[in-house]
Order: structure tokens, then sequence, then C-alpha cells
């Protein structure tokens, strides 16, 4: 089940951390989410490198303005955390590009 719908006071900390009560978890967005060009995208990380105004809403979009490796920042852009973010047991847990779920926030765990 995607996290918005069994989480509450859903938020975003300094543009790239996940906070929701499910039982007050937190999740390192920067370890899932990337950009391609100016778009965010799964597989990747570090978004928050180059992005601005990231916010969330009740639907579990983020929304930002991102910078591509060219030209101005981005006019706000949507991106649907629910299709690879869940509630696991009342933690946020994330899927990874190597194809399992982690709920650790450290890049050591998302990448072994």
């Amino acid at each position: 089940m995607s996290f918005q719908e069994t989480s509450k006071d859903i938020r975003i900390i300094d543009n790239h951390i996940l906070t929701a009560k499910c039982r007050d978890s937190s999740l390192e967005l920067d370890l899932f989410i990337g950009k391609d060009d100016g778009y965010f995208t799964w597989g990747a990380q570090n978004f928050s490198q180059s992005a601005q105004d990231i916010t969330i809403d009740g639907e579990g979009h983020i929304a930002g303005r991102l910078k591509p490796r060219e030209g101005s920042w981005t006019d706000v852009l949507r991106f649907n955390l629910g299709d690879r973010i869940q509630n696991m047991n009342g933690n946020l847990a994330g899927f990874s590009c190597k194809g399992s779920w982690h709920t650790e926030v450290s890049k050591a765990s998302v990448l072994s």
C-alpha cells in the first residue's frame, strides 16, 4: 500500500528528506531519486543538489523546480513518490534500483 494512504503529517525537510508519521519515520529521498536533464527520475541519486522549492502534496507527489544541464530552472514539476515509496510496518521504505526495499537512511544500505 502506498505510504500516503497510511501515513500522516507528510512533509519534505531540507528539499530532500521525506518525513511522515507512520511511526515517526524518515527516508532520504536522494538515495532513490535523481534527475535527468531537468526531470525527476527513479534509479538515480542526489536530485536535491540541483532542486529548489521541494514540497509534497496529500497525494504523495513531490513538486519542485530542477536545474537542467543547460538553461534556466524548470517550471514546477510533480513526481509520484507512491510508485516506489511505501509504509512497511510503520517505516517509510524505498524501492532501490538494486531491486529491494530499504528503510535505512544510509547510502551504503541502498547500494549494497
